[in-house]
């Protein structure tokens, strides 16, 4: 069993609820850190947030010069680079009177928050063949290269790899992938996996509407070759997009939490694990579970799952954060096996709204959906 806790956060510490933002793990002398940006609050922001598991919480990061503009649905990625990452990219999203983008800005964070230093962006003249603009895309570090998949614009859907080189001259090529490649999707998650492989798990196709089918990306320089993964032994994960997805330290396995699934306007708060080695995959009983949520965001800090964010259906959760013990996924699953893993841990979320459908509201990030704002058609 895993069981959840809610961290009481110093009141300096807390930031405002956000949904459909871009966020990713960092490491710095002072221990491993959450960045945040953008997303959907009341309209979309371009507020940057930096959250430290130390015990100070939440902290606004200003900006020292111009920034990226509000958007929603766009990717954060951390530069690898040892035991002090200062470094992260932007890439694409859905902008405030924009729509769809494909701009690349460079991030550096300051050596220290509480000084007042301002955060450093750079908008990056990309080189090569850049992808089209998109959002609900996923953008994943593997080695010094980082691996674009999918997501959409206002008519298509992709199912495209693209690599960029996260360095100077920032070149990006498109991937011919070998193998059963997956449908087109968006809202889907993609995790480093193995040392050098990319989970994708899920999100919502036009065509197919839902999606639970796994997908091993194997990268091996300019090439590429996809793997769907079938554990037909073991009960198959619900279908879902709008989830969150975070890999155990060991790379062997990772952790799928909430989302939404089209069914009957519902918010999940399910949590389930994958492992890689050992092929096999169940459903996580838990105690005290964040509220169903979707458009979250979660990362393994130290071996303790974060959760951060999140839409009940109707509006952003607050500024909670929600921390889970993981250190023995290996261990959970083999109490799955032994029947400890009961309970479908849906919720019913809200409803309001909830739905997926094309021609509604692009304030949130979307290309419209009759009430979420996600686009998810």
């Amino acid at each position: 069993m895993a069981r959840f806790e809610r961290l009481k956060l110093p009141t300096h510490g807390v930031m405002p609820g956000v949904g459909f933002h871009a966020s990713d793990l960092r490491t710095t002398s002072g221990g491993p850190c959450v960045v945040l940006f953008g997303g959907a609050r009341k309209g979309m922001s371009n507020d940057l947030w930096q959250f430290e598991a130390s015990g100070d919480g939440w902290m606004q990061v200003p900006a020292a010069d111009a920034c990226p503009g509000p958007r929603a649905q766009a990717t954060l990625t951390t530069i690898p680079s040892g035991d002090d990452e200062k470094e992260l990219l932007l890439f694409a999203g859905y902008g405030t009177n924009v729509a769809e983008l494909n701009e690349l800005w460079h991030l550096t964070m300051p050596d220290d928050l509480l000084s007042g230093e301002g955060a450093a962006w750079r908008l990056i003249e990309q080189s090569g063949n850049v992808p089209p603009s998109r959002y609900g895309h996923t953008a994943t570090a593997i080695g010094d290269k980082m691996a674009v998949i999918g997501g959409q614009d206002g008519k298509r859907q992709f199912n495209d790899v693209w690599l960029l080189s996260m360095c100077e001259p920032w070149s990006w090529a498109e991937i011919q992938c070998s193998g059963a490649v997956p449908a087109p999707r968006t809202r889907h998650t993609a995790t480093c996996v193995l040392g050098d492989h990319i989970l994708v798990f899920g999100g919502f196709s036009r065509k197919d509407r839902y999606l639970k089918d796994m997908h091993l990306l194997s990268i091996s320089g300019q090439r590429a070759s996809w793997k769907p993964l079938d554990f037909s032994s073991a009960e198959p994960i619900p279908a879902r997009a709008q989830h969150a997805a975070a890999a155990s330290g060991d790379g062997q396995h990772v952790f799928i939490f909430g989302g939404y699934n089209g069914s009957g306007a519902k918010n999940l708060q399910d949590m389930w694990v994958v492992s890689l080695s050992g092929e096999k995959v169940g459903q996580v009983k838990c105690s005290a579970p964040p509220e169903p949520r979707s458009r979250h965001s979660m990362h393994n800090l130290g071996e303790k799952l974060h959760v951060f964010g999140g839409y009940d259906g109707s509006k952003v959760h607050p500024g909670d954060v929600f921390v889970a013990d993981v250190d023995d996924p290996a261990g959970l699953l083999r109490s799955l096996n032994d029947g400890d893993g009961d309970g479908d841990g849906n919720g019913d979320g809200d409803g309001d709204g909830d739905g997926d459908g094309d021609g509604g509201d692009e304030a949130q990030g979307g290309d419209g959906d009759g009430g979420q704002q996600t686009g998810d058609e």
